[in-house]
């Protein structure tokens, strides 16, 4: 989930590159973790993309999303969910696969602005908490990988495509 080593000592995070989530029709490549394995994620009832599940993950240290770049949907799509946080549109989608870009120069001049603006504003973000956390991953195939998700203390499967998961935090 390229979160590894995060802790309270950051002040914020920045998602470089982002899609949408498998669950949003407009973005391009959109997908949550593997387009091939799952269907939707849900965080307490709320389908959310991987910067949802990032956020929540940096809520857990106190930390605040403060910028995410990629195609206009999810700009958007992860506004709607944290708030006002700084968004670099790189490209706008047109299609699953195809959408109109920047060029490259112009995509890094825009995303420097946007994270120089974001650290400015750093006071301005809240951290996503989502504790108690509950977990639905509602896979495409009943198989693919829920023998060892399911083997997780309180993961149990709800459906045949549905795993749910609930801890404290």
């Amino acid at each position: 989930m390229m979160m590894q080593g995060i802790d309270e000592t950051f002040a914020g995070v920045i998602f470089l590159g982002y899609h949408t989530g498998t669950t949003n029709p407009q973005g391009v490549r959109a997908h949550t973790i593997s387009r091939v394995r799952l269907a939707d994620v849900r965080l307490k009832g709320v389908s959310v993309s991987e910067a949802g599940i990032k956020a929540a993950i940096a809520g857990h240290f106190n930390m605040p999303v403060t910028m995410v770049s990629g195609d206009d949907a999810v700009v958007k799509e992860t506004t709607a969910l944290l708030g006002d946080v700084e968004g670099a549109v790189v490209k706008w989608a047109s299609g699953f696969h195809s959408a109109k870009t920047l060029i490259l120069e112009a995509a890094y001049q825009l995303i420097r602005e946007r994270v120089k603006k974001a650290i400015g504003r750093i006071k301005d973000f809240k951290p996503y908490k989502l504790a108690p956390i509950h977990l639905d991953g509602f896979q495409k195939l009943p198989s693919l990988g829920s023998s060892k998700l399911l083997k997780h203390r309180g993961t149990h499967r709800c459906a045949q495509h549905q795993i749910h998961r609930q801890g404290h935090d």
